[in-house]
């Protein structure tokens, strides 16, 4: 059986389970599907049955502006589970980004964390404040305390920068919102160049307002080299 969800919170594919126990039981078996849909909006309430009957598979771990601190507090006591992290919340990337550095996540194949400045309340202003001033890079921001990641493929992050290894790296997203871009510091030239240098083996880069400013002409030692690079893209000012 395949079972083809186009958006997490379809879940009718659960009623397959109630025509005959030969389905249920195929069903019981697929841990992958069960894990997928632990943050599922339209399953609240089941976390932890969905936890256990996804077994030892590595989870979803989706949050958005919607989810209670509970949740919050549910997904980062099961980080180090995930497969995949995206966010949109503001809360709970501000939960989520200090527990990266002291977490191993063998599982984590993609990492998707997405500020979105617009959305504020006086209730979200100390998350907000604890996320902006991730985007303050100083010359050790790009490499101290990087996640140990050694399945990570892909990482987006929007409004928000976290130390990162580009050993398995294939797909590199680093956006600024103009809002962002005016109101947080330049991006120093010499650890960007050296955080691009490590990205050896990324295919895909895109950055949005993400251009540092250099101080004047570039020189031959400040070439980088991307051998595996396929596409690059950037957008914004400088």
């Amino acid at each position: 059986i395949t079972i083809i969800s186009k958006a997490q919170e379809t879940c009718e594919w659960l009623y397959l389970g109630h025509i005959c126990s030969h389905l249920r039981l195929i069903l019981l078996g697929m841990h992958q599907l069960w894990a997928d849909f632990v943050f599922c909006m339209g399953l609240r309430g089941a976390r932890e049955e969905l936890l256990e009957r996804a077994k030892d598979a590595p989870i979803f771990v989706d949050l958005d502006k919607d989810h209670s601190m509970e949740v919050i507090d549910f997904a980062v006591s099961h980080l180090a589970r995930s497969r995949i992290i995206s966010s949109f919340s503001t809360e709970a990337i501000a939960s989520i980004i200090p527990q990266l550095p002291d977490n191993s996540l063998p599982h984590l194949e993609w990492l998707n964390l997405h500020h979105r400045t617009q959305w504020y309340t006086p209730i979200l202003s100390e998350a907000r404040t604890r996320v902006t001033e991730s985007m303050v890079l100083t010359a050790n921001a790009y490499h101290t305390s990087a996640m140990h990641t050694p399945k990570l493929q892909r990482l987006q992050l929007t409004n928000v920068f976290v130390p990162f290894d580009a050993t398995t790296l294939k797909r590199l997203s680093l956006n600024r919102t103009r809002e962002i871009y005016n109101t947080t510091d330049a991006i120093q030239a010499g650890p960007f160049l050296e955080m691009l240098g490590r990205c050896r083996n990324v295919e895909d880069i895109n950055l949005d307002y993400w251009i540092p400013e250099f101080p004047g002409p570039l020189t031959a030692h400040a070439a980088v080299e991307l051998p595996s690079l396929h596409t690059l893209e950037i957008t914004g000012p400088r």
